[in-house]
C-alpha cells in the first residue's frame, strides 16, 4: 500500500484510514506499507502513517507487513 507522504501527495498516496478500508474492500489478510518513514516526504508526521494503522488493525481484522 503506498501510504505516507500523502500530505501533499494525496493523489499518489493514501491515509491511514484509507488503507485499512482498501485492505479490509478486498479481504487482504496481510498488507505491506511502502513509501514510509524512508524519507520526509509529506508534512503529516514521520511515523504517523505506519502507528496510526497499526493501532487499528485489528479492528479490521488485517495485519500489517513489518521489516
Amino acid at each position: 500500500m503506498p501510504i505516507g507522504a500523502y500530505n501533499p501527495w494525496r493523489r499518489n498516496h493514501c491515509n491511514s484510514e484509507e488503507t485499512l478500508q482498501m485492505a479490509d474492500k478486498i479481504k487482504a489478510r496481510h498488507f505491506i506499507p511502502i513509501h514510509t518513514k524512508t524519507f520526509k516526504l509529506g508534512v503529516e508526521p514521520f511515523d504517523e502513517a505506519v502507528n496510526r494503522p497499526l493501532k487499528s488493525a485489528p479492528d479490521y481484522g488485517t495485519k500489517i507487513g513489518l521489516h
